[in-house]
């Protein structure tokens, strides 16, 4: 989709499943790092001074965090429609590149949690307010935004538990059986979020798919509507031109039946 129509919001959104990936690949689970395990061996390779396998962790967050707000946007008509939130979506971009920028670039002595606790409530709070504009969009009539907060709503609720996870808080996850894939959800905040973002992405991929079929009958229609109208013009052009050689005839009649 994004090759083929190169709007916006289908580039965001295929740019925002690309990081998703990346996100899952880079992270610590339970069981390892699949970064260094499938596809290169980086325990030693340094970014600016910084772990490898950590600085593509921290990228891959940034960018999956801003391009998938930048997505909802953009799907939703943020601009157009709801001014004041799509500046508050700015603001929060801007205010995640400082985020991820501090976390890797600036040594701290002080506990994690003071940059961890604001930074996942500012984001959460945003999600919230894209659900209103959804919920809002969904009520218009707009079938594709009733994918679009069917796949938010479980993203938001991970995200929490993902967050409640990082912090160290208690979480509802603490509550499920500790046996099979139960334990990694229950033990992993890392494992949640790859949930979050895999329901996320099958549900919005409905919504795109919707927004795209809706984009292709507009195209259909307006193509249908342009040919309709230069058959009316060619039909109206065939009746004028029909009158005035009519008209021409009559005229030139008495001047042939005049003697010269």
């Amino acid at each position: 989709n994004a090759i083929i129509f190169r709007d916006g919001t289908s580039v965001s959104y295929a740019l925002w499943l690309l990081f998703s990936c990346l996100l899952p690949i880079s992270s610590s689970m339970l069981d390892g790092q699949r970064l260094n395990e499938f596809f290169v061996n980086a325990s030693d390779l340094k970014v600016f001074g910084i772990d490898f396998d950590f600085f593509v962790l921290y990228v891959a967050g940034c960018l999956q965090n801003i391009l998938y707000i930048l997505f909802a946007s953009l799907f939703l008509g943020m601009k157009a429609r709801y001014p004041s939130i799509d500046k508050i979506l700015k603001s929060y971009m801007v205010f995640v590149v400082v985020y991820y920028a501090f976390q890797l670039f600036v040594k701290y002595d002080f506990h994690a949690n003071y940059l961890w606790v604001p930074f996942y409530v500012t984001h959460v709070v945003v999600l919230l307010l894209i659900l209103g504009c959804g919920a809002i969009e969904a009520l218009k009539g707009e079938r594709s935004a009733n994918f679009f907060i069917a796949g938010l709503i479980p993203y938001i609720v991970f995200r929490i538990f993902y967050a409640l996870g990082i912090v160290k808080w208690w979480s509802p996850m603490v509550l499920l059986p500790d046996f099979g894939l139960f334990h990694f959800l229950k033990n992993s905040a890392g494992i949640q979020q790859v949930l979050s973002i895999t329901l996320e992405a099958i549900v919005i991929s409905f919504a795109v798919a919707d927004r795209t079929k809706s984009l292709q009958d507009k195209v259909a229609q307006s193509i249908q509507n342009q040919k309709k109208l230069i058959e009316d013009q060619n039909r109206t052009l065939e009746v004028t031109v029909a009158e005035r050689t009519l008209s021409l005839i009559h005229i030139s009649e008495p001047t042939r039946r005049t003697p010269i």
